[in-house]
């Protein structure tokens, strides 16, 4: 696909923040690659049929595919929240996912790229001192990071909001500790 201004890509564009940004991206008409990992969830969102919309099937962890994906857009959101806490496997995927985004500094045209990252203030916040380390030792290439560090986002629509309507809605009584 060619366009007078290049794509924005948006991994995690099933979730709550990514279907919300994908559609406002839309209304300032931008072309939009909205991806996740389920393609028949992607499907489902409302601008899925739009045609500043292409919708692909990737995975944040497969580094040739996140590559392919990427290609051509000048922006990446990765919204798919990185943990924050210090257990092994999470450092691990943060590590994962860090080095996947200084591959895609060294082979893509990327401009830009916004991390969104669950907010822990009861552990250890490992990734922007990783995030740090990644910089320092330039294998972002100079591709200006914006890490955005949230907490519980409840919202209408959003996994949380309607476990708390769920409940509220079909529990007489919630015993607490």
């Amino acid at each position: 696909m060619s366009y007078k201004t290049p794509p924005i890509f948006v991994i995690g564009a099933t979730g709550y923040i990514g279907g919300r940004l994908v559609a406002r991206l839309l209304e300032q008409g931008h072309h939009i690659r909205a991806s996740g990992r389920n393609l028949l969830k992607l499907n489902d969102r409302p601008w899925a049929d739009h045609p500043n919309v292409h919708l692909v099937e990737v995975n944040a962890f497969n580094q040739l595919a996140l590559i392919k994906a990427v290609e051509g857009c000048s922006m990446a959101y990765f919204l798919i929240p990185l943990p924050a806490n210090i257990e092994k496997e999470s450092l691990g995927s943060n590590h994962r996912i860090l080095a996947n985004i200084a591959d895609l500094a060294k082979n893509t045209k990327l401009k830009q790229v916004v991390i969104l990252q669950d907010f822990d203030q009861t552990t250890t916040n490992q990734l922007p001192k990783e995030l740090q380390k990644f910089k320092k030792n330039s294998l972002f290439y100079n591709l200006p990071i914006t890490l955005i560090q949230t907490t519980t986002i409840i919202g209408s629509g959003s996994t949380s909001f309607e476990i708390l309507r769920y409940l509220t809605a079909n529990v007489r009584l919630l015993p607490t500790p």
